[in-house]
């Protein structure tokens, strides 16, 4: 799945002649500080709730992992769908700074169809960086130039005060913006179809109505 292991192993399981490696790690154990995104009262979470090794009741072997997901993280990815998604290759960037960028590329950039402008100076903050400016610069002209990020394309740019900045954009975002567009037309006339038939059937209901002999008419 392209994880890391990054501690314990919670479980090895072997089924048959192959090997099976469920990595939950430090997962069920971290715990994460932060605001409630409804009322910014802190808040403190774990991924997980729990997790099951499930095994065959009859000869012992076993079948899988069960996790059970927090409700904070449940909710975020069903209700508030506030959880971001990452590229299965985010997991192949061998450097701190070049999976900083894909996430902050991620978050903002999106599948805006222009894409999302940043400067340079306020990307070595979002970062998190501890190099210097210049140091961090450098850093950047090597991955813009490699342009190998998951799903973005990059580029330097100048704003309109002449700042350096870098421009993401998503790779497909044109024809993700345009199935976006057919998706929204059809299914606004599909609504449109559906209140002329509601409409029709009123109309013949008004006009058999008027067709129906009175109730005393033989």
């Amino acid at each position: 799945m392209g994880l890391e292991q990054h501690g314990s192993v919670a479980a090895h399981v072997r089924s048959g002649a192959r090997w099976y490696f469920f990595f939950v790690n430090d997962t069920a154990t971290t715990e994460i500080y932060t605001l409630s995104l409804h009322d910014a009262l802190p808040i403190e979470f774990g991924w997980l709730d729990e997790w099951v090794l499930e095994s065959d009741p009859v000869t012992g072997a076993p079948k899988g992992l069960s996790l059970t997901l927090s409700n904070w993280v449940y909710e975020g990815v069903t209700k508030d769908r506030s959880l971001l998604t990452l590229h299965p290759d985010y997991f192949a960037l061998a450097g701190g700074v070049e999976r900083a960028i894909y996430r902050i590329a991620r978050k903002h950039a999106g599948d805006q169809p222009g894409g999302w402008t940043c400067r340079v100076s306020v990307l070595h903050d979002k970062t998190g960086s501890e190099s210097p400016l210049k140091q961090f610069n450098y850093l950047l002209k090597r991955i813009v130039t490699a342009n190998d990020l998951p799903e973005y394309d990059l580029s330097f740019v100048n704003t309109a005060d002449n700042s350096q900045a870098i421009h993401f954009v998503r790779r497909d975002a044109a024809e993700r913006a345009a199935i976006k567009a057919d998706l929204e037309r059809l299914a606004g006339e599909s609504a449109r179809r559906q209140r002329e038939d509601a409409r029709a059937v009123e109309v013949d209901a008004m006009f058999e109505k008027r067709r129906a002999p009175p109730s005393g008419d033989r």
